[in-house]
């Protein structure tokens, strides 16, 4: 969602009822995506580097990451809020696997508070990669969605159990 608590007990608090629950529905991997701050990020017709952190060093997950395009392991820095507190939580205190996708944006956005559509494409784009979801987002480049497109609901996709275990927060 756009909005987490504005205290750090509250983004405590909530990250650990997140990782609680997804614990307590069986949840093996938690992915969690947000920006990384730059100061000057990629041009519209490029995609933005990813940058991925993990809560294991060495695991299956964060090779298969760092195999996609414009993938980079975080070797520095911080990741604030729940971004970044949910997966390790979620790790410490249940065990689950965590990984971290933080996608270029440019400072001068961000200070703004506004959104950068090529990061969220960047994001998702990655997403579907690692995931192999059956996503194409190219089609909805600078369009909006007419009112008929946006009142329907998209097509039902049956899920195996493991698959949903393993999903995003």
């Amino acid at each position: 969602g756009d909005d987490q608590p504005m205290t750090s007990r509250g983004i405590y608090t909530i990250s650990h009822h997140i990782a609680q629950f997804m614990s307590k529905n069986g949840v093996k991997l938690i992915v969690t995506l947000g920006a990384y701050i730059v100061e000057s990020s990629a041009t519209k017709n490029s995609s933005n580097k990813v940058y991925i952190a993990t809560t294991h060093k060495e695991n299956e997950h964060l090779k298969k990451l760092l195999n996609l395009p414009n993938a980079k392991p975080m070797t520095e820095g911080e990741i604030l809020g729940a971004n970044g507190i949910v997966p390790t939580l979620a790790k410490q205190e249940f065990g689950i696997e965590g990984a971290i996708i933080l996608s270029e944006t440019s400072a001068q956005l961000a200070s703004m508070g506004n959104s950068d559509p090529q990061a969220v494409k960047t994001l998702v784009e990655t997403l579907t990669k690692y995931l192999n979801l059956p996503l194409d987002g190219s089609n909805g480049d600078n369009q909006k969605p007419s009112k008929n497109q946006a009142d329907e609901k998209p097509p039902k996709r049956e899920y195996q159990e493991e698959e949903l275990k393993s999903y995003i927060c």
